[in-house]
């Protein structure tokens, strides 16, 4: 019965890692009963990624949904607002110029 009671308190996480020497991304996904479990986990399990961060199952889906839901021009406005600012030379982007 006690296991079935330590089961019932572990959440699902995706967690995702980096290994910089290999320039590679990992998604593991690992059961844990609070969130910083996970990543320590996979630190564990992986000693060459330089960093791990988790989601709750019902972060994924928080992110997915709003993916989802989204519309293209949404999408490259958002990112477009995200990652350019004045101080930092235009990136080439799918129209040729930095938006407004």
């Amino acid at each position: 019965m006690a296991q079935k009671t330590k089961l019932t308190r572990e959440q699902k996480f995706l967690v995702v890692s980096y290994d910089d020497d290999q320039q590679q991304w990992f998604w593991d996904y690992v059961m844990a009963a609070d969130e910083e479990a996970p990543e320590a986990k996979v630190c564990e399990c992986r000693p060459y990624v330089i960093a791990a961060d988790a989601a709750t199952l019902k972060q994924v889906r928080g992110i997915a949904g709003a993916l989802r839901s989204r519309s293209p021009k949404k999408i490259r406005d958002q990112f477009h607002w995200d990652t350019y600012s004045d101080d930092v030379p235009s990136h080439a982007d799918d129209k040729g110029s930095k938006p407004a």
